[in-house]
């Protein structure tokens, strides 16, 4: 599998970077698992997305390969829903590399200001 850069778009702002974060893991899913619902923030891996258990637990090491992280026994007990692997995996970045791909920047391609309103829970 070929590691997902988000480095690409820098200067978006952290919402734009958990939004990125947010597509990624989307198409991750519905490749990886062959998911056909619609995949939310909110959505249940198990429940709502239909991935059997055995996939849920191999999520986190789809994420730690597909984002180049490493995730701990303790994040990745915790991921059952899509946004919990948005913010399991921006954890993993750190401080330094979420302000990294986040530092806005100006940017010829647009004159509108960056909302400070997580797009997540605009979805």
């Amino acid at each position: 599998m070929t590691a997902i850069n988000l480095d690409t778009e820098q200067g978006e702002g952290a919402a734009h970077l958990e939004l990125r974060v947010f597509q990624s893991i989307r198409r991750l899913l519905e490749s990886r698992f062959q998911i056909a619902a619609d995949v939310r923030p909110e959505s249940e891996l198990v429940s709502d997305l239909g991935i059997d258990r055995l996939d849920a637990d191999d999520l986190p090491l789809v994420l730690e390969e597909a984002f180049e992280i490493d995730i701990s026994n303790s994040d990745a007990e915790c991921i059952s829903t899509v946004e919990d692997a948005v913010k399991c995996v921006l954890r993993c970045f750190g401080p330094a590399k979420r302000t990294e791909l986040s530092a806005p920047q100006p940017s010829a391609s647009s004159d509108q200001p960056l909302s400070g309103e997580p797009l997540l829970n605009a979805l």
